[in-house]
């Protein structure tokens, strides 16, 4: 079974993003303009107890929305910290490869599911990071305002970053981890 996992393009202009935060879907950012070609999604997780869903516009490859579908308690880690985005990074938001896709037109072809790893969602003091690999590997972000992807030096997301987060959402996000 191969693991597809999502390789940077090129960085597109920045775009504004909209986060939303409940009891019921964790976390959603959307993200504007969206781009107005049919929505293909990456989702990741172990296919069970946690699941994230990116949407990418199928023409360019920019991200419309990430949303945190589900997260089990055991993949919740709280930090007394909240890092900084430091090192290199690009202001922009990515535009990822979406050659993988089938081009049959059939609705399940808008899906890869990665079904077979686990994500880490870290939660800070006013941050909350998805870490699909491993954070140590990140080269350099590509982001804007308060949300930045992680990529690896070949290009492969890593990590998603949400900065600078009010307290009411903080609060509701850290109780994801009482399971």
């Amino acid at each position: 079974l191969q693991i597809i996992m999502l390789k940077i393009l090129k960085v597109l202009t920045s775009s504004k993003s909209i986060v939303e935060v409940d009891e019921y879907v964790p976390l959603t950012i959307l993200f504007e303009p969206k781009d107005s070609s049919a929505t293909i999604y990456w989702r990741g997780g172990d296919g069970k107890f946690t699941l994230v869903e990116i949407g990418l516009s199928k023409n360019t490859g920019a991200v419309n929305s990430v949303t945190l579908t589900s997260v089990s308690s055991e993949s919740v880690h709280s930090v007394l910290r909240s890092p900084e985005i430091g090192g290199d990074w690009i202001e922009g938001m990515p535009a990822f490869d979406t050659s993988c896709w089938s081009e049959d037109g059939d609705f399940s072809s808008r899906f890869i599911d990665d079904f077979n790893g686990e994500f880490r969602f870290i939660v800070g003091d006013n941050n909350v990071s998805l870490n699909f690999g491993r954070a140590d590997s990140i080269a350099r972000y590509v982001g804007s305002g308060d949300v930045f992807f992680g990529v690896s030096s070949e290009g492969v997301l890593l990590s998603l970053e949400l900065m600078r987060l009010d307290d009411q959402k903080m609060s509701v996000l850290k109780g994801f981890g009482n399971g």
